[in-house]
């Protein structure tokens, strides 16, 4: 790709045919030159602005270069060009531009799109469910972004910690939106997710103990009932099980045993304490 470029660009682009210009355009595009590959896309729907291929590049690299307004414009272009075939990429593109300009209605329904264009495109799909479970957990649909997330979920071949604590995270920015019960029953369910990344990967259990420790504390924050606490003491034990002190350890374990000291002092258990 690299020497295509290099040759390209030793041609007048105003000679060039338009496939000739999609091409240079698409291999700029695919080197992660955006700002160039978009120049001679601009150049090409100048020439030729019911060409598909240069509005969608138009639309791709717009949108990797977080020009939303303008993206939005080639998506639109090409959307209304003639015989266009329209690939679930290009939803997917067209949904990124409108979520960056936060019109998360529109953005859902492009990503949709994407879907049901490449059904068959597993990537693609697993791909947009994770960008729907963002984009309804931005917009506060909480029941929508687990659906979604949960999608994922079930379909990926192989789900690593930190994606499963993004679906904690979407529990847990709701419950920041939220008082009383509600917050109460999503910090639960985040709390829930924690305890299925404890059994599928124990290497973590010290950090996702230590969320755990936080959700409880925030359950209890006068520590009443002592919420936090089974979870501190399940951090020391872990932490005392290594055969060898991590950087984080001691702050952790400071933490754990400043809460316990405190639990054990409003007890009135003062030996414990």
């Amino acid at each position: 790709i690299k020497e295509a470029v290099k040759y390209y660009a030793k041609v007048d682009c105003a000679k060039m045919e338009d496939y000739q210009l999609a091409s240079y355009a698409t291999n700029c595009y695919l080197l992660q030159d955006y700002e160039k590959s978009l120049d001679i896309a601009q150049y090409g729907r100048s020439k030729f602005p019911d060409n598909a291929g240069m509005n969608r590049l138009a639309l791709f690299n717009n949108t990797e270069l977080k020009k939303y307004d303008e993206a939005i414009a080639a998506g639109k272009a090409l959307l209304a060009c003639e015989g266009a075939k329209i690939s679930g990429n290009d939803y997917l593109y067209f949904g990124m531009a409108y979520n960056g300009v936060k019109d998360f209605d529109n953005a859902i329904l492009q990503f949709k799109k994407a879907i049901e264009q490449d059904a068959s495109n597993k990537d693609l799909k697993l791909k947009t469910y994770k960008i729907l479970a963002d984009v309804y957990g931005e917009k506060g649909d909480i029941d929508n972004a687990v659906v979604y997330f949960n999608q994922y979920l079930s379909e990926a071949p192989k789900v690593t910690a930190f994606e499963y604590s993004k679906l904690a995270n979407l529990y847990k920015n709701q419950a920041d939106k939220v008082e009383g019960t509600e917050k109460e029953k999503f910090l639960l369910e985040a709390d829930k997710v924690y305890g299925i990344i404890v059994e599928k990967f124990p290497s973590v259990a010290d950090v996702i103990t230590l969320q755990r420790a936080h959700i409880g504390f925030a359950l209890d924050p006068e520590t009443k009932t002592g919420a936090a606490k089974p979870h501190y003491e399940k951090l020391i034990e872990i932490i005392k099980s290594h055969s060898t002190e991590g950087p984080s350890d001691k702050a952790r374990l400071i933490e754990a045993y400043k809460y316990l000291g405190y639990y054990y002092t409003l007890a009135e258990d003062k030996d414990k304490a």
